[in-house]
C-alpha cells in the first residue's frame, strides 16, 4: 500500500512540475534560422521572410496554434515578397 501511495504522489508531482515549466521550453528555434529572418511582431505572431525567395509566412505563437506557418500574398492572391529598405 505504501508503495502505491508513493508511487501516486510521485507521478502527480511530475506531472505538476511538467505544467509549471512547459512555457520556459525555447521556441523561438527554427530549423534553418540562416534561411529565415524575423522582420516583425504582431501580439503572438512573427512575421519572416525566406532569404532564397523573399516570400512572406506568419508563424503562430498563439496558446493553442502554436508554430502554425502562412503564406501571406497580395490582393490578387500571389506570395507576397519582401523588398528591402534603404
Amino acid at each position: 500500500m505504501k508503495k502505491l501511495i508513493i508511487s501516486t504522489i510521485t507521478i502527480v508531482i511530475i506531472v505538476g512540475l511538467a505544467y509549471i515549466l512547459k512555457d520556459l521550453i525555447a521556441l523561438d528555434t527554427m530549423a534553418s534560422e540562416d534561411r529565415f529572418i524575423k522582420i516583425d511582431r504582431y501580439n503572438y505572431t512573427d512575421i519572416v521572410y525566406d532569404k532564397q525567395t523573399k516570400v512572406e509566412y506568419a508563424i503562430s505563437g498563439g496558446r493553442y496554434n502554436i508554430g502554425t506557418l502562412t503564406l501571406l500574398v497580395d490582393q490578387e492572391g500571389n506570395p507576397l515578397l519582401y523588398k528591402e529598405t534603404e
